[in-house]
């Protein structure tokens, strides 16, 4: 696992709010009393230096200390930015390290379409990476990194799919305000990552500060250094929340919005057919929920909801202006550090028991399942067959556990491995992406029946969302657990893995437990 560590350089400086800094970028101590302005202009005049040494622009990163920070005020801080983001992971074989990341602005975009967009990503983020010029520690996860996500299943050709868009036009399935509207996902493209502007990142208590630009040889740096100056004072403030404006009274409260779950059956008994006429091995079906707000109801509220309920998930957010994608996933779908990566296979659900006594039986009763040992199987040899060609040394538990989240258990199996010379966490997220626990088996007989029998457009929900940094560590989850919140509604997912033995009913009720961790959070949020 990487650690954070310094470099053997004399520290960087220590950025204090709207105070003096300690040290420039170099590790050399800065005068007296000098500003933010000031050191920034120093560090940008050395960047403008070696711009002119190379004959082009380069992307310039500063990373610099910072005293302990908390994360929602940050990503409250973070919205005059415009984009902006929020991760919380559990990081290592036994997620002994916290990792946080808040960014906001855009420095520098990177996108791709259709089955093609991880390659593209990764062609450009190569280009990209090659010109950086970082100042300060080397530390994972800082400087310039990339955070974003990939859509499920995006269309080859942008525009309205048959079977999907069309279909829930000419009332294939059920229609409620929100869920299958196909604006909903306005504004999240196939593949969208970001370099932010301003990054703030946490190893445990350690947080660290990293400013990214563009800087050309010729440059102005007093007005550029000034306009970061104002964005990073902006966002860290004086360690107090920024003053908000009482909300106003709702007019309603939090409503879920009625949706006939005849449709959603019968297709869960046409897919189980399949299966059992060999057509996959496994799908899955996933159904959108909507959900009126409450105008009090926030992004940062929902995360706070989140975040004290599911301690061990992956919290992430992602605001694109309009509409804010978040929530609290269980499935990663890697890891990588320094060379080493970590993943899971997750499929096989029971809910939690109300005393110790009916959780361990519905625990044991999960791991003696022959159905969903079945459909757990079936997910790990898919992620077997996906790392095996990407690594040198290959890791896979002899059985699975169980992971136990607030409302539900998983069977849970973990996998590491070595990778091979030159595959990175793109690689991995590209081969692996739809995994079995979101997808099916076999990937693309199991995509082409949940294009017939879905009929909605599941956008980012399932897709990978995550980071990568300069040296190749990152991370990728799958975005399970989650919600769309867009204009006074959410549209909450979840999917149900579907094997030959499924029955409609049983299925639907796994549905309603999986909605649960997003229902909780924003009823918590209403309040």
């Amino acid at each position: 696992m990487v650690e954070p560590q310094r470099s053997g350089q004399a520290g960087p400086p220590c950025w204090r709010g709207a105070g003096a800094l300690e040290a420039d970028a170099s590790g050399r101590p800065g005068p007296p009393g000098e500003s933010s302005v000031e050191e920034l202009a120093r560090w940008l005049a050395a960047a403008g230096d070696e711009a002119a040494r190379r004959g082009r622009p380069l992307l310039a990163s500063w990373v610099t200390p910072l005293p302990p920070q908390e994360p929602l005020v940050l990503f409250q801080r973070a919205r005059p930015l415009g984009f902006r983001f929020l991760w919380r992971e559990r990081w290592g074989p036994e997620g002994e390290t916290r990792l946080t990341l808040v960014g906001g602005g855009v420095v520098q975009r990177v996108d791709g379409e259709g089955d093609g967009r991880f390659r593209a990503v990764a062609a450009a983020w190569r280009e990209v990476a090659q010109q950086a010029w970082v100042a300060g520690p080397q530390v994972p996860a800082t400087g310039p990194l990339l955070f974003g996500g990939f859509a499920f299943d995006p269309p080859a050709v942008p525009g309205p799919r048959p079977g999907v868009d069309e279909g829930a036009r000419a009332g294939s399935a059920p229609r409620p305000l929100g869920p299958w509207d196909p604006a909903l996902w306005e504004g999240f493209p196939p593949a969208l990552m970001v370099v932010p502007q301003l990054l703030v990142t946490g190893w445990g208590e350690r947080f660290w500060l990293s400013v990214n630009t563009w800087v050309a040889p010729q440059a102005e740096i007093q007005p550029l250094a000034e306009g970061l100056a104002r964005q990073v004072d902006g966002l860290l403030g004086d360690g107090a929340p920024p003053a908000q404006a009482a909300p106003p009274a709702p007019s309603h409260e939090m409503q879920i919005l009625p949706q006939d779950p005849g449709p959603w059956m019968e297709a869960v008994a046409q897919a189980a057919r399949a299966v059992r006429e060999g057509q996959v091995a496994k799908v899955v079906l996933a159904r959108p929920q909507g959900v009126r707000l409450p105008d009090r109801v926030t992004a940062e509220r929902v995360l706070a909801a989140l975040r004290e309920e599911h301690p061990q998930a992956t919290l992430f957010a992602l605001d694109l202006g309009p509409a804010v994608f978040l929530g609290a996933t269980p499935e990663h779908i890697a890891q990588v550090s320094e060379g080493w990566v970590e993943s899971m296979a997750l499929a096989g659900s029971a809910p939690r028991g109300g005393t110790p006594e009916a959780d361990e039986r519905l625990g044991e009763e999960l791991l003696a399942s022959p159905k969903n040992r079945e459909e757990h199987q079936v997910v790990v040899e898919a992620v077997r067959a996906a790392l095996a060609p990407l690594t040198v040394h290959l890791e896979v538990a002899p059985e699975p556990r169980l992971l136990k989240l607030p409302t539900i258990q998983h069977l849970f199996t973990p996998v590491r491995g070595r990778l091979a010379p030159g595959a990175t966490l793109l690689d991995v997220v590209a081969r692996m992406h739809p995994t079995p626990a979101v997808g099916g088996s076999p990937k693309e007989a199991a995509l082409a029946l949940i294009r017939r029998l879905e009929g909605w457009d599941r956008g980012w929900y399932a897709g990978p969302i995550g980071w990568l940094d300069g040296a190749g560590n990152g991370a990728f989850a799958v975005a399970l657990r989650s919600g769309l919140l867009r204009g006074g509604q959410a549209a909450l997912f979840a999917g149900c893995g579907i094997m030959g033995a499924s029955q409609p009913e049983e299925e639907y009720r796994e549905w309603q437990v999986k909605l649960r961790p997003m229902l909780a959070a924003l009823e918590e949020a209403s309040r």
